[in-house]
């Protein structure tokens, strides 16, 4: 799992990425996971949006990536949520 475009350099998540494709762990462990991970982004502010805003939509991505990747996995036959 990776962050680009959210600071100055890619925010990875290499030391969780095991425990964050287990369908299995509670989506309250997940979302620890996610939330810890946009706390290492550091977006800007502009006119555009604000750097909350920018986390946010960091975590609403992680979250959807992470769910789309289960469907697929169980789509395919292997475990999924």
């Amino acid at each position: 799992f990776a962050f680009g475009a959210v600071g100055p350099t890619v925010v990875t998540a290499r030391e969780k990425n095991g425990e964050l494709s287990d369908p299995d762990l509670p989506e309250s462990r997940r979302d620890e996971l996610l939330r810890s991970l946009v706390e290492k982004t550091s977006p800007i502010s502009d006119v555009r949006s604000g750097e909350q805003y920018r986390r946010a939509m960091v975590l609403t991505f992680a979250r959807r990536v992470l769910r789309q990747a289960f469907v697929r996995r169980r789509r395919r036959g292997g475990s999924g949520e």
